[in-house]
């Protein structure tokens, strides 16, 4: 008895005396077959760009595109200072390839309710900071107006005169917190300190890496924090003007700090850190599967 296949393919091609011919149901179903099997490689080649750039521009939009942070700190949460002054800020604005020069510093804390308590990290920006990604993934109240020296005024810290925060949808709906609440934070040093936040705004990146870790504050206030006084910030983040040359801004940056000894005004080494480099996990899988990147996700 013939086998099955070969009975498939007899009732197929015919036997009619002339072999070259192959029927017309044959004919269409291997174009339509071809024809479905390209319409869903270009839908998978479509949604894994589209997912890349997505994950690629939450990544580099809360991390920024390269970090100048000092050399004994590891990224993507350095904890050693640097000085990062006027002069330093003009240099780096004056490599090919670099768009934008803010600076940040990341302070340990706990954000603490009278029912629940979180760890976290504040992040104080200044001024200077681009917040168009905060901005777009802000779900929830405004965003104030960061500054690198004291908002109070010389008023006294306090749930009359709170510092402003921005913090997640993930932190908020922990803390039970909206908008206009006061939140106290604790930080812990020689001594334990206490200070009183207003939440002026909510963001949600679902990006876990950032929402369950980050909540935003001044420079002035994150300085104050850690203890750095003058122009030490946590490190300096570079906007590039095209993120596809990354790599060569990347060497232009590094090149320029080297023509500086790779240091800062008070002798700290220097060093440049391209995002992809600061979350590799995130980035690497970009280029086989989305597995690795839903470890990032919600």
């Amino acid at each position: 008895m013939a086998s099955f296949p070969l009975f498939i393919a007899r009732r197929i091609y015919g036997n009619n005396g002339d072999r070259r011919k192959v029927s017309r149901p044959a004919i269409r179903i291997a174009i339509l077959g071809v024809a479905i099997g390209l319409a869903v490689m270009i839908v998978t080649v479509a949604v894994v760009l589209g997912f890349k750039n997505t994950i690629r521009g939450k990544v580099a939009g809360f991390g920024s595109h390269i970090q100048i942070i000092n050399a004994q700190s590891l990224p993507p949460i350095p904890d050693m200072p640097i000085a990062v002054g006027d002069s330093m800020i003009q240099v780096l604005k004056g490599i090919p390839g670099v768009k934008h020069v803010e600076r940040f510093t990341i302070a340990q804390g706990i954000l603490k309710t009278d029912s629940d308590f979180l760890g976290v990290m504040f992040k104080g920006i200044g001024p200077e900071y681009d917040t168009r990604f905060l901005a777009d993934n802000l779900i929830e109240g405004e965003l104030p107006q960061f500054s690198d020296v004291n908002p109070l005024k010389g008023e006294a810290n306090s749930a009359e005169h709170p510092y402003s925060l921005v913090v997640s949808q993930v932190m908020a709906s922990k803390l039970k917190l909206r908008t206009g609440d006061i939140v106290y934070a604790y930080f812990i040093g020689e001594k334990v300190t206490r200070i009183a936040y207003k939440i002026c705004g909510v963001y949600q990146t679902n990006m876990k890496r950032f929402d369950d870790v980050f909540c935003i504050t001044d420079l002035y206030v994150a300085r104050q924090r850690n203890a750095w006084r003058g122009d030490l910030c946590s490190g300096a983040e570079i906007l590039v003007s095209d993120f596809e040359q990354i790599s060569q801004t990347d060497h232009n940056v590094s090149e320029a700090l080297k023509r500086g000894n790779r240091q800062d005004g008070q002798g700290n080494t220097l060093v440049s850190v391209p995002v992809q480099q600061a979350y590799p996990p995130c980035f690497n899988g970009l280029t086989c599967s989305t597995s690795t990147c839903g470890l990032f996700l919600d």
